[in-house]
């Protein structure tokens, strides 16, 4: 029976160590620009949940501050009648 010796067919070329060195400036680029994507998108988000929070809250404050005019006018004129 024969067998197959172990020795490496080099049949693909290697990149060399420049072009290594490329693809991996070139990977790290495009880690870094999705990471810069990422946190916008988070910080957006943050953002956008801080404005409708405040919006929120000024909005049940006036919608409070009507009910409790309301009242009050009702109160003068029921001393009125």
């Amino acid at each position: 029976m024969a067998t197959i010796p172990s020795k490496k067919f080099n049949w693909v070329r290697s990149p060399s160590a420049w072009q290594q060195a490329q693809a991996w400036r070139e990977k790290r680029r495009a880690m870094v620009e999705q990471f810069q994507n990422n946190a916008a998108i988070l910080s957006n988000g943050f953002f956008t949940a801080q404005q409708d929070k405040i919006t929120g809250t000024a909005a049940l404050a006036a919608e409070a501050a009507g009910t409790r005019i309301q009242a009050a006018i009702k109160a003068k004129l029921d001393t009125f009648a």
